[in-house]
């Protein structure tokens, strides 16, 4: 065959192989792709047995993630769960199990058994709050009547105004306008040309605090600065605060130590200690944001003990909540007074009265029916001078329950503050009346008679700190049975 011949059949077989390509491009191209998800599907699970590989690929699912691994965001509402890991492939010997609650229902709590206080908005189970909400027995003096009347309302999407002051220099807010003793001032030069839609003002102990609301597209972006009387600074959270919801800054705290929380259907919040930024958004869930709100912040503390209280100067939203530390340096839990406020109270200003060992005094002014009403409310900690404990179960697989026998304890998992975790003990029992403790975060042998329905228990031990409690977010107990 001569050169051209050769160079003839090469360009002839070269244009059927093109042709083929571009007539069979899908068919390769989905074939390629499932060779190469077959092969990262191996890597992942190749040291894994089925139990553990049916579970990994479950985690990753939106529907059971929360349901099988610890230390998730809560999603709400979210019923406790006992679940059997899916359909078991062919035969090892032991079936994976788990069970979950989030204490954001009733779900599996034994009502009749459990001395512990359960906190439906903050989804947590604490020491009962030990507090008094009472109508003043005597006149408020005025210089408090005067301080009371003088926080302002406002409602939630419309124009607001305000008024902090410092050493009698003011910073007035007018609608989103704002006015330094009397005088225009102008925005930071960051937000120029920005769609600016709601301000707030707050006041520390030297400088003042601005947030700003600005609508970018379908979201919200929210900017924070400090204001000294002669210049802007922007304060720089570790997340920039973006929404889908509209929201209106709230703040409060010490000079070195304050909160800044956007109010929002779901709120962001941030503590800020000099360098140090802690998201705290967790605390301030759809829930406890109570459809949206401008939060006023006070600390207190004393001894070793510091508490934050929460109210709200949003009108008809009225909200008190705390949030404490447990003698650390970071806040750790919190309580939601909402049975404080009756339907028809418009709004609910707080001021901080005295603050000692046994107890935080506030005095309250109540908006209702447009005429005032003047509380106490007496923060004395938690009732934990006793022991108590969460009692849940029975628990079993399905509505019909099956016989099992437990072989392995594979995880038993308390998502609690860090200096509780030694205190507190998670029991287990088959009858609900002999108990057996469980070593947290451990796998252990656990071998049962067979069962169809367990229990669980979480005891908190008493202390004489009254303003200590645990605060048990979540609980997970994964284990090995055989039917």
């Amino acid at each position: 065959m001569t050169n051209r011949s050769r160079r003839h059949w090469k360009k002839k077989y070269l244009a059927i192989f093109f042709d083929f390509l571009i007539k069979n491009f899908t068919l390769i191209f989905f074939s390629l792709f499932l060779l190469t998800f077959a092969l990262i599907i191996f890597l992942i699970f190749r040291d894994k047995s089925p139990e553990e590989s049916i579970l990994s690929a479950l985690s990753s699912s939106p529907v059971f993630s929360h349901a099988a691994v610890p230390n998730v965001e809560k999603i709400s509402p979210n019923e406790p769960v006992a679940l059997e890991a899916a359909t078991r492939v062919a035969l090892p010997s032991s079936i994976f199990g788990t069970f979950f609650d989030t204490f954001s229902g009733v779900g599996f709590v034994d009502l009749t058994k459990t001395t512990l206080y359960q906190d439906s908005v903050a989804h947590a189970i604490i020491f009962s709050p030990d507090y008094s909400w009472q109508p003043l027995e005597t006149e408020m003096i005025e210089s408090d009547q005067t301080f009371l009347k003088n926080i302002r309302f406002n409602k939630f999407e419309e124009t607001a105004s305000d008024e902090r002051c410092l050493n009698n220099k003011c910073l007035e807010q007018a609608g989103n306008d704002l006015y330094y003793n009397n005088k225009s001032l102008a925005r930071p030069k960051e937000l120029k040309n920005l769609d600016v839609v709601a301000v707030s003002i707050g006041a520390l102990e030297k400088r003042f605090l601005v947030g700003f609301t600005i609508k970018e597209g379908e979201n919200y972006r929210g900017e924070v600065f400090t204001y000294d009387g002669s210049r802007f600074k922007a304060l720089s959270p570790t997340e920039p605060f973006v929404s889908p919801y509209f929201g209106v800054f709230g703040f409060g705290g010490e000079e070195n130590d304050f909160l800044v929380i956007y109010g929002a259907y779901k709120g962001i919040a941030y503590r800020f200690q000099g360098k140090n930024i802690t998201d705290i958004s967790h605390f301030f869930d759809i829930r406890v944001m109570n459809q949206g709100f401008k939060a006023e912040v006070v600390k207190t503390k004393k001894g070793n003990n510091t508490n934050w209280y929460v109210f709200s100067s949003t009108l008809k939203r009225p909200w008190f909540i705390k949030l404490w530390q447990n003698r650390t340096e970071e806040i750790v839990g919190e309580a939601i007074f909402k049975d404080l406020f009756a339907s028809n109270e418009e709004s609910a200003g707080f001021m901080i009265k005295e603050v000692s060992e046994s107890e935080v005094v506030f005095l309250a002014n109540v908006k209702r029916d447009s005429q005032d009403y003047w509380y106490s409310f007496i923060d004395r900690g938690f009732k934990n001078n006793e022991p108590g404990a969460v009692f849940l179960g029975p628990i079993s697989h399905g509505l019909e329950p099956i016989p099992i026998t437990f072989e392995t304890l594979k995880l038993a998992y308390l998502d609690l503050d860090f200096t509780s975790r030694e205190l507190i003990k998670f029991l287990f029992s088959t009858d609900g009346n002999e108990w057996q403790e469980l070593a947290l975060d451990k796998q252990m042998d656990f071998a049962t008679p067979t069962i169809k329905q367990f229990y669980l228990q979480v005891t908190f031990p008493a202390t004489a700190d009254k303003f200590y409690s645990p605060f048990l977010d979540s609980v997970l107990f994964d284990y090995y049975y055989k039917k």
